[in-house]
């Protein structure tokens, strides 16, 4: 991967369970990984409608040196945007990672 191509910093968070003061499970974002270096690539755009609603989805390729623990429990934020991962896949032998991820 060319250093030149990772032009975006983002933030990765992992979805934590945790216990409020009355017992119940609270699902929490805790930071994971600060200030780390991505390049992106936009996918797909779908836009349709149900029940008189517009939806729309974006899906947008991300990639990143290899960190382990990055997985589809997690959430990438650039620029205060939050994104799902919906899909991981390393490339090569550890060397970098292909994100997918859909607009939340």
């Amino acid at each position: 991967m060319r250093a030149g191509a990772l032009r975006h910093t983002v933030d990765i968070y992992r979805i934590e369970k945790t216990e409020d003061d009355y017992n119940s499970e609270v699902e929490k974002e805790v930071l994971f990984i600060r200030g780390l270096k991505a390049a992106r690539r936009g996918i797909s755009f779908d836009e349709g409608e149900s029940l008189n609603k517009k939806n729309s989805s974006q899906r947008i390729e991300w990639r990143i040196r290899y960190r382990r623990g990055v997985n589809e429990d997690c959430i990438l934020v650039h620029e205060g945007v939050k994104y799902n991962i919906i899909g991981v896949d390393p490339l090569g032998r550890n060397v970098e990672m292909k994100l997918i991820t859909s607009k939340v």
